[in-house]
């Protein structure tokens, strides 16, 4: 009778003992997942941030287009000096700070140390034409709010395939406006080779 009662009795402790305790279950936060860079169309709460520390200073940048929409999944960059020449292209990473992406509030933000600097905004990647903004220097426990207004470029990846279904290598591919009329398709093809050619 003894060991029922002791077996019924460590089967109920067993049962009770997670519910009085243990692991408590934390939810995960939520990622944006942001697919290519573009305009946001509706209303988007903006994020907000915690201070910088003592000897930190934070980034904001603000991307807009010329209609004051907030621009997400641009890649943005702190550097420490303004590129020039084909560095506008792709900053050289000795001269980038940090980078992050643009959330859908069309903020960019970065926590970097302070050390009285200027620093600059670079603007870039597929969809927007490589931009640079000048910011303040970074200076301790200071927020730097910098509106940075960039234009949205249409990117087409495209797969040229032949009648038989195989990828054409070294296509042409020429693009014209909607709604383009016959003489000005003639004045901008130019001396494009025939499709003899191709």
């Amino acid at each position: 009778m003894k060991l029922r009662t002791f077996s019924l009795l460590l089967l109920s402790l067993t049962v009770a003992l997670p519910a009085c305790g243990g692991k408590t279950i934390t939810k995960k936060a939520k990622t944006e997942v942001i697919q290519g860079v573009g305009a946001e169309t509706t209303p988007v709460e903006a994020r907000i941030f915690a201070d910088p520390g003592p000897t930190e200073t934070l980034y904001l940048a603000h991307l807009r287009d010329s209609q004051d929409r907030p621009i997400s999944g641009a890649l943005v960059a702190v550097l420490v000096q303004r590129p020039e020449g084909m560095e506008m292209r792709q900053p050289r990473r000795k001269t980038v700070a940090s980078e992050n992406i643009s959330g859908r509030d069309g903020i960019a933000y970065f926590l970097v140390e302070s050390d009285g600097k200027e620093k600059y905004f670079w603007v870039g990647g597929d969809g927007v034409a490589p931009t640079v903004f000048k910011t303040s220097a970074a200076i301790p426990g200071k927020r730097v709010n910098t509106k940075c207004v960039v234009e949205v470029v249409p990117i087409a990846h495209l797969i040229i395939s032949d009648n038989e279904g195989m990828r054409v290598n070294d296509a042409i591919v020429t693009f014209k406006p909607i709604g383009a009329s016959a003489a000005s398709e003639e004045a901008q093809k130019g001396n494009r080779p025939s499709q003899s050619d191709n």
